[in-house]
């Protein structure tokens, strides 16, 4: 399975991480990106209500469309970004039941 830059944009992460779990088969694996600052642990930037309303628990922040040219195509509003992932998203990968492996730029484990 292979997704990119979702993760994020999932109000439960937790509850996605795992039903991803069940469907990969047994020796499968999830392959995928997402956004971590990795001196920092995970914020929740909004959650979801008991009726589906958005709480926002921090400003706004919304991402998806790109600037320069691509900000003309019309792909519809810009997604809401529910978590801010931090060095502790590697914990909860491994709660799910996977055994995580991490690549990432040499800047992005100082978060610069």
């Amino acid at each position: 399975m292979l997704s990119s830059e979702t993760l994020e944009r999932v109000p439960d992460f937790r509850a996605a991480l795992a039903e991803t779990r069940r469907v990969v088969r047994n020796g499968g694996r999830h392959i995928f990106t997402l956004p971590v600052v990795w001196t920092r642990t995970t914020e929740a930037r909004a959650r979801t209500g008991g009726d589906g309303e958005i709480i926002h628990l921090m400003p706004a922040l919304y991402h998806g469309r790109g600037s320069g040219a691509y900000r003309f195509i019309p792909v519809g509003v810009d997604w809401l970004t529910f978590n801010d992932f931090g060095r502790d998203i590697v914990d909860y990968v491994r709660e799910a039941g996977f055994e995580p492996e991490v690549y990432a730029g040499s800047d992005d484990r100082t978060g610069g």
